[in-house]
């Protein structure tokens, strides 16, 4: 019958031999919900899993596990608990002040200090994180009895009460629940870089009111939270790049095995062009943006008349593009700002004119513009990841395979938005003069039938 569709999905999943879920969904519920209730929980060890996109796991176990500490926890607290002393449902006060010394202390810490100081301040905010949820708990509980008493010999079902609890009692489970979620996050960081060694922890400064620590090793947080809960892994990706992967995850080749699957494709249909227009390097960035945009003017002569994407790996670039192209192209170009806006134009892309031309960042996955919705691609310069991020710059100081390969990943999938099937078609341009020699040095980390496609333009 009826009911909620997502339970529906949820009572499917649960009962049958088979389940599609997300990555995240998939680490919360072997690593904290079957860790909670074992052979009761609802999702229990496979036997298999196949994971599609497979080049991003990685990124995002890590993502996954990292914790932060901000200063907007203060503010939460701060109002849920004002709220609640203005509607006066209860005189229970909570000490907050060593908490908040706690989270301020954290932040204030430089990144450039020592790992053992930062470790040893995420210690401290840890106790102080068991005596506030324990005071939320019990505020919470003392509430809900007091405005929601159980009846004798009824069970508690908060989830269907709640709706009739007041506001001000909402926002302390809510409060609760996300104490809960911190508390957990921290805890489970604190022991991965106890067992897996300080070396491993990684402060970045997020902003001024924030630090989120990271986890630089990959096989201890692959076997710890997601090998362990299957016995055979299938990864699937266009850019698997294998060797590093079982690099990162220590896996070792006898209890592996890798296939390249051709995908018939015609590589004429998807041909990938270096035409060596510009230094893209950081030194030589603005003479390499103008000589750009002086071939991006003759490329989109040549393809008059249809779509394409220009990936301009900044907000910046793009706004040079956009504004410096010759004056008969600019109608053509359709950039945007946001995230949301540029989910909305993809939503109506068949709206757009016959020649629409989508420029901006952050293009290179996720995005499905098969057939007519786009025949060309030109990449501007190679797109190395950020080096402000503390996480990234100690991999490309300590493990520079795993930044040559992200860098190699991003490319290759750049290439691919615009030749979605064996019938499509596409071309793609890259600019940047460095991409030749960088592709013939790191060959290894892109797949065979990709460098099948590479030609130099003469």
């Amino acid at each position: 019958g009826g009911g909620c569709e997502y339970l529906q999905r949820w009572k499917r999943a649960k009962e049958g031999s088979r389940m599609v879920t997300s990555y995240s969904y998939w680490l919360i519920q072997m690593n904290y919900v079957l860790n909670q209730f074992a052979e009761t929980a609802p999702f229990q060890k496979r036997r298999v899993v196949v994971c599609d996109e497979a080049h991003k796991i990685p990124d995002i176990i890590e993502s996954h596990f990292a914790c932060t500490v901000d200063k907007k926890i203060i503010d939460q607290i701060t109002r849920c608990l004002s709220m609640l002393a203005g509607a006066r449902l209860t005189d229970i006060r909570i000490n907050t002040q060593p908490f908040y010394d706690a989270v301020s202390e954290v932040i204030s810490i430089s990144i450039k200090e020592a790992s053992q100081t930062h470790l040893d301040s995420l210690r401290k905010l840890l106790l102080k994180y068991d005596l506030i949820l324990r005071d939320f708990n019990s505020l919470k509980e003392t509430l809900v009895g007091k405005y929601f008493p159980k009846k004798p010999g009824a069970a508690s079902n908060l989830g269907e009460s709640a709706k009739k609890l007041p506001k001000e009692i909402k926002n302390v489970i809510a409060m609760t629940d996300n104490l809960k979620d911190r508390h957990c996050k921290i805890t489970d960081y604190i022991n991965s870089i106890d067992i897996h060694g300080i070396d491993n922890l990684i402060v970045d400064e997020t902003n001024y009111n924030s630090r989120t620590f990271h986890n630089l090793s990959d096989e201890y947080l692959f076997q710890k939270h997601f090998a362990k809960f299957s016995d055979i892994r299938i990864f699937l990706s266009a850019t698997l790049q294998p060797e590093l992967l079982m690099k990162r995850w220590g896996i070792k080749h006898e209890n592996s095995h890798v296939m390249f699957i051709n995908s018939e494709w015609d590589i004429e249909k998807s041909l990938v062009v270096l035409t060596n227009t510009a230094d893209m390097s950081y030194h030589n960035s603005d003479d390499g943006v103008r000589s750009a945009i002086k071939k991006i003017n003759l490329l989109l002569e040549r393809h008059a008349g249809v779509r394409g994407v220009i990936h301009t790996t900044s907000n910046k670039i793009t706004e040079e593009v956009c504004d410096n192209v010759h004056p008969r192209f600019r109608n053509r170009l359709v950039r945007y700002i946001s995230t949301k806006e540029k989910i909305e134009i993809l939503e109506r892309w068949d709206d757009y004119p016959k020649d629409s031309v989508l420029v901006g960042p952050s293009l290179t996955t996720g995005i499905d513009l098969k057939d007519d919705h786009a025949r060309f691609n030109i990449v501007i310069k190679l797109s190395f990841p950020n080096m402000k991020s503390a996480l990234w710059a100690k991999r490309a100081e300590c493990l520079p395979h795993i930044y040559i390969g992200e860098t190699s990943s991003i490319l290759e999938q750049s290439c691919g938005r615009t030749t979605r099937s064996k019938d499509d078609y596409s071309i793609s341009y890259i600019l940047d003069s460095r991409a030749e020699k960088f592709m013939l040095k790191h060959q290894k980390y892109f797949s065979p039938s990709f460098l099948e496609r590479v030609r130099i333009e003469n």
